[in-house]
């Protein structure tokens, strides 16, 4: 007995009253420039998956327009089901390519910031402060690098991460 809404998922999303800050929309490879800015005004948080998108053919995602409409974006890897790795440093270097008019800055806050947001830790995690209980990685830069932002966000390989923790010893705790 359903009925297609004939509708936008965002405005159906609208209807259902499930539009707001606690909403975390996946992907958004079509949406229309209104869509971006109802999820604006709602608050929601759009995760872009751009590696995973292209994978099983759904579109490269309108990386641009994403930061253009203010959107609060964070950014995910989607799984493994539809993605080679987790590597958030590969999936920055997609988004950097789709769109490299973007700040490198905006790009790591939405890898970060944007993140523990979407994930509800934004009061715990996604920056490096006192009482934050994050873990941190560092990354081996090569002596060339300049811009250390445009950097992180270009692809770092893997076999220049490292867990701090392991570095520093087993007995470091984050408080």
């Amino acid at each position: 007995s359903w009925q297609a809404p004939n509708c936008g998922p965002v405005e159906y999303l609208a209807r259902m009253k499930i539009l707001g800050p606690r909403l975390l929309v996946v992907h958004g490879t079509q949406f229309t420039d209104d869509d971006l800015l109802r999820l604006k005004q709602s608050g929601a948080i759009l995760v872009a998956c751009a590696r995973s998108n292209r994978y099983v053919g759904a579109g490269d995602p309108p990386v641009s327009r994403f930061y253009n409409a203010g959107v609060t974006v964070a950014i995910g890897t989607d799984s493994l089901a539809s993605n080679d790795d987790l590597n958030m440093f590969s999936e920055l270097a997609a988004l950097r390519r789709l769109a490299p008019e973007v700040r490198a800055s905006s790009l790591l806050w939405s890898a970060t910031r944007g993140g523990a947001r979407a994930l509800g830790f934004d009061a715990e995690a996604g920056t490096i402060e006192p009482g934050r209980g994050t873990g941190l990685i560092a990354v081996d830069l090569p002596p060339e690098v300049v811009d250390v932002e445009e950097y992180l966000v270009s692809g770092v390989p893997a076999d220049r991460v490292h867990w701090v923790d392991t570095m520093l010893g087993p007995h470091l705790r984050y408080a």
